[in-house]
Protein backbone atom coordinates (compact mmCIF):
# COMPACT_ATOMS: atom_id res chain seq x y z
CA UNK A 1 0.00 0.00 0.00
CA UNK A 2 1.29 3.50 -0.81
CA UNK A 3 -0.03 6.52 1.03
CA UNK A 4 0.90 10.06 2.01
CA UNK A 5 1.57 10.64 5.69
CA UNK A 6 2.01 13.90 7.57
CA UNK A 7 4.54 14.06 10.39
CA UNK A 8 4.86 16.93 12.86
CA UNK A 9 8.34 17.73 14.13
CA UNK A 10 10.35 20.62 15.49
CA UNK A 11 11.68 22.87 12.73
CA UNK A 12 15.27 22.13 13.73
CA UNK A 13 14.73 18.44 12.80
CA UNK A 14 13.47 18.96 9.24
CA UNK A 15 16.82 19.17 7.44
CA UNK A 16 18.17 16.09 9.25
CA UNK A 17 15.05 14.09 8.36
CA UNK A 18 15.42 15.06 4.69
CA UNK A 19 19.12 14.11 4.70
CA UNK A 20 19.08 10.97 6.86
CA UNK A 21 15.46 9.83 7.05
CA UNK A 22 13.45 9.27 10.19
CA UNK A 23 15.26 7.92 13.24
CA UNK A 24 13.08 6.39 15.94
CA UNK A 25 14.25 7.40 19.39
CA UNK A 26 12.91 6.00 22.65
CA UNK A 27 10.41 8.22 24.43
CA UNK A 28 7.95 7.76 27.28
CA UNK A 29 5.64 10.18 25.46
CA UNK A 30 4.89 8.02 22.39
CA UNK A 31 1.14 7.50 22.17
CA UNK A 32 0.99 3.85 21.12
CA UNK A 33 4.47 2.61 21.88
CA UNK A 34 7.78 3.23 20.19
CA UNK A 35 7.61 4.36 16.58
CA UNK A 36 7.28 7.26 14.19
CA UNK A 37 3.76 8.60 13.89
CA UNK A 38 2.03 9.95 10.79
CA UNK A 39 -1.36 11.49 10.21
CA UNK A 40 -3.36 10.50 7.11
CA UNK A 41 -4.98 13.94 6.89
CA UNK A 42 -3.03 17.20 6.81
CA UNK A 43 -5.81 19.12 8.57
CA UNK A 44 -5.70 16.65 11.48
CA UNK A 45 -1.90 16.97 11.62
CA UNK A 46 -2.09 20.76 11.77
CA UNK A 47 -4.90 20.70 14.34
CA UNK A 48 -2.74 18.39 16.46
CA UNK A 49 -0.03 21.05 16.57
CA UNK A 50 -2.55 23.57 17.86
CA UNK A 51 -3.84 21.18 20.57
CA UNK A 52 -0.44 20.75 22.22
CA UNK A 53 1.83 23.28 23.86
CA UNK A 54 5.18 23.65 22.10
CA UNK A 55 8.21 25.67 23.05
CA UNK A 56 9.80 25.34 19.59
CA UNK A 57 8.49 25.98 16.08
CA UNK A 58 6.68 22.90 14.68
CA UNK A 59 6.62 21.97 10.99
CA UNK A 60 4.58 19.34 9.16
CA UNK A 61 6.42 17.11 6.68
CA UNK A 62 4.51 15.27 3.93
CA UNK A 63 6.05 11.93 2.92
CA UNK A 64 5.11 9.04 0.63
CA UNK A 65 5.03 5.79 2.58
CA UNK A 66 5.12 2.22 1.22
CA UNK A 67 3.85 -0.22 3.81
CA UNK A 68 2.68 -3.84 3.78
CA UNK A 69 -1.04 -4.15 4.53
CA UNK A 70 -0.30 -6.36 7.56
CA UNK A 71 2.03 -3.70 9.04
CA UNK A 72 -0.49 -0.84 8.72
CA UNK A 73 -2.43 0.08 11.86
CA UNK A 74 -5.61 1.97 10.93
CA UNK A 75 -7.11 3.50 14.07
CA UNK A 76 -10.17 4.72 12.15
CA UNK A 77 -11.44 1.19 11.39
CA UNK A 78 -13.47 -0.74 13.93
Amino acid sequence: MRLVGYHNTEAVNVESIFQHGFICRYSNEHWLGQGIYFFADIDVAINNIDMLEHVNDIKTIAVEIDVDDVAFLDLDKK
